[in-house]
């Protein structure tokens, strides 16, 4: 099936389809291995065993390498389970039981891989650790979910902008783009970019420059300076000389 012709493709392909390559893969898979004996043993213990460990059918991912690049794959792809369970020899009910059993124990793995960005509030002396220049980009990020059944939470999670439904963060990087540094709570995405990083509330160090877009434009943090790009006049260009900077543009 899939895992096999992966295996045997090139590095590039391998990448592409499962966002990893083969030894980033092969790094994680002990921790992943860990997380799943443990999940396994979990489950065991609720129930009165009638053969031992190990006996019965073998299925179409015995092994832990195949159940990780299975998991790596709907994360990265997200494709229908019929699909999934085409390119892993998998029925549309056994691919969701696998999905939702792979899915807590990746995550297990990445946390205990120290892999996962840091859900608590970054601190003062953490931002400015990570961005010694004091320059942070700002934005947020927005995640497609499936249509909630719930009415409220149908309601709220309609995010305008994307025409979709969706779930937030406010997300902020240091200068290069390349390194997050504060994640902010995870919320409804018909929340407005400015009314969440007000109630995120990051911990910007005083003399810092934050570029940011125009989603942002009366945001103001005390000793920060938060750049917005100004608009550009109907029919004209955008000057500074015509327009004054604002409290939020660079002087």
């Amino acid at each position: 099936m899939l895992q096999r012709l992966l295996y045997r493709g090139s590095a590039a392909c391998f990448r592409s389809v499962t966002g990893m390559t083969r030894d980033e893969l092969a790094l994680l898979l002990p921790v992943f291995t860990q997380a799943y004996a443990e999940v396994v043993a979990t489950e065991q213990a609720k129930i009165a065993r009638r053969r031992l460990p190990g006996g019965g059918r073998k299925g179409q991912l015995p092994l832990a390498a195949e159940k990780l690049l299975f998991i790596f794959v709907y994360v990265k792809q997200y494709p229908v389970q019929e699909l999934q369970g085409l390119l892993f020899g998998l029925c549309q009910s056994q691919t969701s039981a696998w999905v939702i059993k792979l899915l807590p124990v990746l995550q297990a793995a990445l946390g205990h891989a120290l892999v996962l960005p840091a859900r608590r509030t970054a601190t003062l002396d953490e931002l400015t650790t990570a961005c010694p220049d004091l320059i942070f980009l700002l934005d947020a990020t927005e995640r497609p979910i499936p249509r909630p059944q719930d009415p409220d939470r149908q309601t709220a999670c309609y995010s305008g902008k994307k025409k979709r439904h969706t779930l937030k963060n406010t997300v902020i990087t240091n200068h290069t783009g390349r390194r997050i540094v504060f994640v902010g709570e995870t919320t409804a995405g018909h929340r407005h970019d400015k009314r969440l990083v007000e109630d995120d509330a990051p911990p910007f160090p005083p003399g810092s420059r934050v570029p940011s877009d125009r989603g942002y434009q009366g945001y103001v943090v005390e000793g920060v300076k938060i750049i917005t790009p100004l608009k550009k006049p109907p029919g004209g260009r955008c000057s500074w000389r015509s327009k004054p900077p604002t409290p939020n543009c660079p002087a």
